[in-house]
């Protein structure tokens, strides 16, 4: 690049020519922006703090540019100014000016405007910026105040490579994927489950509106099953305990040299019980046979 002395010629080239390849590469530039700064704004939020001097902040941009891909951040936010501040035709030929290619420019305009102030991201090279392109806004914010995103900090991503690093998030976007299908197949699970309790619901009441009110013997019914248990269960228990009073019974009668006496003595001793326990056998079967109610009666 020829020395900078400020008194060279501001717009087009001297034979008045702008290349395509120039051209295109500001109208990809101009697409990118969502919203034109003014130039102050420009200044302030990528400037250094300095006033605006086209030829420092030149000199500043190409000396950036052959120092190595890792000031490529800085380079940028220099362009930025610089655009802002130049005519369309004047900047066009600026950038042929400094003697560099429009891919550079571009990616390093394109780098400055993703990562702003994000100051510590200046640790990491242009590969490891291209790659962090791919982030949200909130993860680089997250990365550059010295928090961890994929579970790497800046310190770690500072180690990793372009490929790495896309990697990384790549597996960690399956991942938030896998879990988030997870979760919607859980809850289409549940809505199908109160889907299925809602639907039961309202047969019911389908049912209960149409349906005329229960009559007595319906009530009754429903009574007799729900203590069914209380009649049938304490008879089966008894069955069972005077099974094993006749296998006592046998048993006992079956002891090598024992004598009627002995065996009357044995069984007598509860003769108190055996009769209480027909007592209440008799008065259950007068219980059954009484049980239904006078067909006279209404």
């Amino acid at each position: 690049m020829t020395e900078l002395t400020g008194n060279e010629t501001r717009g087009r080239k001297a034979n008045g020519i702008i290349s395509p390849e120039a051209k295109a590469m500001d109208l990809v530039l101009a697409r990118q922006e969502e919203k034109e700064l003014s130039a102050q704004e420009i200044i302030t939020k990528y400037g250094d703090g300095k006033p605006y001097e086209r030829i420092r902040i030149m000199q500043e941009i190409v000396s950036y540019s052959k120092t190595g891909q890792d000031s490529i951040l800085e380079a940028g936010k220099r362009l930025l100014v610089l655009k802002a501040n130049e005519e369309h035709g004047a900047w066009m030929a600026t950038v042929e000016q400094m003697g560099l290619s429009y891919k550079y420019v571009q990616r390093a305009m394109m780098m400055a405007r993703n990562f702003g102030k994000m100051d510590n991201l200046s640790i990491l090279n242009a590969s490891q910026f291209r790659a962090l392109s791919f982030f949200a806004e909130e993860e680089k914010e997250i990365l550059n105040d010295g928090g961890r995103v994929l579970g790497f900090d800046l310190d770690d991503i500072s180690k990793m490579t372009k490929r790495e690093i896309e990697a990384a998030y790549r597996d960690e976007i399956e991942k938030r994927k896998r879990i988030e299908a997870d979760r919607k197949k859980e809850r289409e699970a549940q809505e199908q489950v109160i889907a299925a309790k809602n639907n039961k619901l309202n047969e019911m009441e389908q049912q209960l509106m149409y349906r005329q009110p229960p009559t007595k013997e319906e009530l009754a019914q429903a009574e007799l099953d729900h203590i069914r248990e209380k009649l049938f269960r304490p008879i089966l228990v008894a069955t069972e305990q005077c099974a094993q009073v006749r296998a006592a019974i046998v048993s006992a009668s079956r002891i090598p040299g024992v004598t009627g006496d002995q065996l009357d003595a044995w069984v007598n001793q509860y003769a108190d019980y055996q009769a209480a326990l027909d007592d209440e056998y008799q008065a259950m079967l007068d219980d059954i046979q009484n049980i239904c109610p006078d067909k006279t009666e209404a």
